[in-house]
Formats: structure tokens, sequence, C-alpha cells
């Protein structure tokens, strides 16, 4: 092939243009993502548009299962600051803001079509003052390890039973957590905090300065208009002997065991947590696929001592539980890490897909329903279960928090999916449940169930009067709606 030196010079022309065209090109997006402010954020930001958001979106839900839903901008902060920058961006820019701290929240909330996810799982400073019996923590501390913090300490907290739930989601929704019918659910030990809210200011909040962003936050769940940068706690002295005693019950005696469970709630301390949940547990060294159903129930004694841990379990002790027991393990003594290391539901939690849960005063009655529709109707996953905590709620006053006690008595069921395909029929067996349980349902709670399925369940939690005041504080710090509401709010 000949060249002349005209075409020479044209070919250079030509390439020196595309070069040109790329520099300015790269050129404008630097210029829009400074005018943007953006380039003061030290965290990362990934966009829709780039190689591996998809991996990052996936990231964003600690759940197996994703939903179709796509935000524009993903930011991961680095610091308090990154999230000033981020609210003042999105609201510039008309993105709405969903906030994550661990992605642990079973309707996947963090993730909307469009708009902004300001993550702030990277966020995990704790600050003890051991004298007063408080802490300031961020939203990205994990339960576990705020336990591990404050425990040497001689304090403690009522941290979620799964040990790497992060305190943000946890908290703001509620948080039902360890030895809560004496410490009360983990919200109402919120005495403060700081916030940036929707116009980019960061506001202090305590029962003096803001108290109504106090009484929101205690509470309002995923749908609150700011981003919690950190919160002040108020801790609890730490149990000096944990003691568990665990027992598994044939199936067919149900009916009993839920009597049972009755006298030993009525005749209970406020230090005695009890749990019953129905699953596939026995025997425990098989395969979920070929364990026989059956009531499996733990006591768990927060005592001053070990003789006053087993005082404590004493209700369980006499009561006709151990007797009717196949599988039983007592009196074992155990650390906050081994207490922990217990929870075999855990292990099935990144399957679940399809939750839902009642406030009840009728436990007995709803416990024994869900039993006998997994009887009847199995579930698709054999890791699926009923869980119900008796005696959790310690006083009906809940005045000074948007939570909204509805009942002494909690139950929710989670259906696990093996596979894509077992989604849909989760669905189908989860609204059949809902409708089976009306009539023991006094409440919901916000933390754990999909809004999105469910949006007349919203108001439920919080009750007429709580709703309304929510709406008009949303009103009030975000008029033109930074952040995003509730999945399923219209």
């Amino acid at each position: 092939m000949m060249f002349t030196r005209r075409s020479f010079l044209s070919r250079m022309v030509s390439g020196l243009s595309l070069m040109c065209a790329g520099a300015m090109g790269a050129s404008a997006a630097i210029a829009k993502t400074v005018a943007s402010g953006l380039h003061r954020i030290s965290g990362v930001i990934i966009r829709r548009g780039d190689s591996n958001y998809e991996l990052w979106r996936s990231s964003m839900v600690w759940y197996i299962f994703k939903p179709d839903r796509y935000p524009d901008t993903i930011i991961r902060a680095q610091s308090e600051q990154d999230v000033i920058q981020a609210v003042n961006h999105a609201r510039e820019q008309g993105l709405k803001v969903a906030t994550r701290a661990t992605g642990h929240n079973p309707a996947r909330g963090c993730l909307r079509n469009g708009g902004m996810l300001l993550d702030l799982s990277r966020l995990r400073e704790v600050e003890i003052d051991a004298d007063a019996g408080t802490a300031w923590v961020q939203p990205g501390i994990r339960s576990e390890d705020f336990i591990k913090i404050t425990h040497p300490q001689g304090w403690a907290f009522p941290a979620a039973h799964t040990g790497i739930v992060g305190l943000g989601g946890y908290l703001i929704g509620g948080g039902l957590g360890w030895n809560m019918s004496d410490w009360d659910i983990a919200c109402r030990s919120i005495i403060g905090a700081e916030i940036v809210m929707a116009d980019g200011g960061r506001l202090t909040v305590s029962a003096t300065e803001n108290p109504d962003l106090l009484w929101a936050i205690r509470g309002a769940g995923p749908g609150f208009f700011g981003a919690v940068l950190r919160y002040k706690l108020k801790l609890f002295p730490t149990a000096q002997a944990i003691i568990k005693s665990k027992y598994l019950v044939p199936i067919d005696k149900m009916p009993y065991l839920t009597k049972v469970l009755e006298e030993i709630t009525a005749a209970k301390d406020r230090r005695l947590e009890i749990i019953a949940v129905v699953g596939r547990f026995f025997p425990p060294d098989e395969p979920p696929a070929r364990r026989d159903l059956v009531g499996a129930v733990s006591a768990i004694a927060f005592g001053r001592s070990r003789e006053d841990g087993l005082a404590l379990l004493e209700p369980v002790a006499r009561s006709a539980l151990p007797a009717m027991s196949i599988l039983k393990k007592e009196d074992a003594l155990l650390s906050w890490s081994e207490l922990y290391a217990g929870q075999e539901t855990d292990h099935s939690s990144p399957n679940r897909t399809a939750i839902h849960n009642i406030w009840t005063d009728k436990p007995a009655e709803g416990l024994l329903a869900l039993a006998e529709r997994m009887q009847e109707v199995p579930p698709r996953s054999p890791r699926s279960f009923v869980l119900s905590a008796w005696g959790i709620n310690q006083s009906r006053d809940d005045s000074d928090s948007s939570l909204r006690y509805a009942a002494d008595h909690y139950i929710s069921w989670y259906q696990m999916a093996e596979t894509a395909d077992d989604i849909e029929p989760n669905f189908k067996w989860l609204d059949e449940s809902v409708e089976l349980m009306q009539p023991y349902t006094r409440g919901h709670y916000i933390n754990e169930f999909n809004s999105m399925r469910f949006p007349a369940a919203l108001e439920v939690c919080f009750g007429t009067e709580n709703w309304k005041r929510l709406g008009e504080l949303r009103r009030k710090y975000d008029p033109k709606g930074v952040f995003h509401g509730y999945l399923g709010q219209t």
C-alpha cells in the first residue's frame, strides 16, 4: 500500500482529532464531577454505567436473591463529611437518597430504582464513656463487635441476636435484641444522635435539642428522612452469668408445649428470655431435608451470678418442658461470643425471601396455627421456620418513641428459597399465612416485613397518630423529598 504525504497528514489530523475528542470527553466528565462536588468525597463512587456496577449493587443487600431495583449512583462513604457531600449532591441534582448500614433489612429497601444509595457501612467508630454508661456509635458497627467492645468495660446492650447485623438500621427500626424484656427494645436506649438532614445541615438530637427527631429515630425504620451519622446509646451493666437451656419437642406435642410456655412466661423474671422456634431441627446432625419438624425452645438467663442465673431458670426447670423433650441441653454457662455462635437459624438467613411478623397477645394460638400450617402445607425450603418471643415487652408506655408496642409477645415467620423458582411459591405461602394470622394480630414490627408487598401494614406498625406525626415531620424536615420514603408508600 502506497502512502502519500497528503494521506499521511490526513491520518495524523484524524488521529489528533480523536485524541482531542477523547480528552475533551474525559475533561467534560471530570468537570461534571467537580461541579457536582463529588470530587470532595473520599469514599467510593459507582455509577450505573460502570463495569463493576452490578457487583457493587448486589453487595448492598446481604441476601442471596436481589430485587430488580437499580440506583443510579452508589456512594460508599469513608467519612461523615462524605455523607454531607453526598446528600448535598443528591439535592442539587434532584436525586432521591436511600441509606444503608449493612443491608440486612429483609425488604431489601436500600435498593431503589434511580437516585442515590448512600452506603454507611464503613462508618464504624465507637466511643464508650464507661463512667456514664453511654456510647456514641456509628451505623456500620456490627452487633457482636459492639458487644466485644462494651463487655470488657462492664457494659452491655440489647444488640441484635444475629452478630453481623449493623446497628444503623437495627436501631432506627426498633431493635429486637438480647435480654429485651429487661433492657427494653433497643431504639428506646437511643438518647441522642447526629443526623444529616435533607438541606445538608448536621443536627444534634437529644431530649432537649430537636426532640421531635429523637422521637422519630426511635423506631421510624427504613423510611426515615435523614442520614444518621452516629447514635448516643444508654448502656446496661453486663450480665455476669449468661446461662442457656435448650429443648427440642416433638411437633405432635405442640398444643401441650404452648400451654407450658404460657405458664413459664407468667412465672418468669424479666431477665429470662424465652424463644420458641418451629422448624426442622431434629436430629441436628442430619441435613435439614432429612430432619423432623419440632418445637425448639431456648431459655436464656442474664444473671448477676451463676446462682442468680440458675434461679432465673427455675420456672423452666420445674415445668413439664424437660420431660416432654426428645433432646435437651440444660444450664450451659456461655460467654457472649458463645451465645452468638449458637444461632443455627442464622445459617439460613441469606436465603430469606418472604417474611412477615405480628405483635400478639395470643402467642400460643398464633404459634400453633403456623405450626399446623407448616405440617399441612410444607414450605418449599426445609430451612424455613417460625420464631416466637414470649413476654418481651416490659412496658406499654411508648410515648417517647415512634415505635408502637401493640402486645407483649412477638411472632415472625421466614420462608427460605433454595433457587429463584422458590420465590413466588414462598410469597403465596406468605400471603395465605398473613390471612391465617389475622385473628391474632395486634400490630407489626417495621424491621421484619416487606412493606412493598403489604403497604397497608405500614400504618399498623406505628398506629394512626404516630403515622400521621411521622408524615408531618417528613414534610417539615424534607419538604422536597430528598430521602426515599417507605417501600410501597405512594
